[in-house]
């Protein structure tokens, strides 16, 4: 793969990371971020920014520090709906060298979906994007859509009380102009599961992800498996504004006869990626 297209694949996952983290003091992933706030105006806007490297020193050829931006902006439509446009970009330090965008996103979210329990929440999400990333543009890719619906368990009392679980399965639609980019074979479908534990005490956070992710060209071929998992914890400064740090890696599993071994490749710190972050909502 091109030098530039894993700097884009890395900002874009960085970003998300960041998200991610900024979020933990209510312990919920993007897809169900509206049914906890509450605000008194239905617009919300959101600023976050980020700083990532790996462990490879400055100097070093396969070294990758990046700061990244990101800006949402949130409107809620009756009791449970809510639009949010989401975009932004990062500069990558090393390598090619430069500001990169990062696609843009707009997502209707319907909070209260499905009831099944009093400890278990959910919510749903549709998601569509404007391609305006240098890779989306090299990949001639028009837009995505992506469905997810997000489940959380939350224990009201007991040793767990402080504890939430979520697990959201996603199934996104790629639409490119073409099926494949000279030799290489486009993703039509992705489907993805995050699973997630995070544990709350007063003002700080933590939280683990684990992101399954299955690709599958526009011939019907499914290319590898991938996990990516990011551990993090949060402190939440104000009601408005907190800060995260955390360490995220990906990990693909190929067959043991073709590739190495998944889980040297797993907890292999050399290929792992720390950030810090900062998210300020209004």
């Amino acid at each position: 793969m091109p030098k530039y297209n894993s700097l884009i694949l890395l900002g874009a996952a960085l970003m998300s990371a960041s998200v991610i983290a900024a979020e933990n003091e209510s312990g919920q992933s993007e897809e169900n971020k509206a049914e906890e706030v509450k605000v008194s105006s239905p617009w919300s806007v959101g600023l976050s920014g980020s700083y990532s490297r790996n462990a490879y020193k400055d100097s070093a050829y396969n070294a990758k520090r990046t700061f990244s931006a990101n800006v949402s902006v949130s409107r809620k439509f009756w009791n449970d709906y809510r639009f949010t446009v989401s975009g932004g970009g990062y500069r990558s330090l090393d390598g090619a060298i430069g500001w990169y965008e990062t696609d843009i996103f707009g997502t209707v979210s319907k909070s209260n979906f499905v009831t099944l329990f009093d400890t278990i929440k959910s919510s749903a999400s549709l998601r569509f994007s404007l391609p305006i990333s240098e890779l989306s543009r090299k990949d001639k890719l028009r837009t995505s859509v992506r469905g997810a619906i997000a489940f959380r368990y939350s224990p009201e009392e007991g040793l767990f009380e402080n504890f939430t679980l979520g697990l959201t399965p996603r199934v996104t639609k790629n639409f490119h102009e073409y099926k494949t980019v000279g030799t290489r074979s486009l993703t039509e479908w992705n489907l993805s599961n995050l699973t997630s534990l995070s544990y709350s005490y007063g003002k700080w956070s933590a939280r683990i992800d684990f992101l399954n992710s299955a690709n599958y060209s526009y011939q019907g071929t499914r290319k590898p498996l991938s996990m990516t998992h990011t551990e993090s914890i949060s402190y939440q400064v104000t009601p408005k504004f907190g800060v995260s740090a955390g360490h995220t890696n990906s990990v693909t599993f190929f067959d043991r006869e073709q590739g190495p071994d998944p889980v040297f490749e797993f907890f292999d710190e050399r290929s792992s990626t720390f950030f810090i972050s900062a998210n300020y909502n209004f």
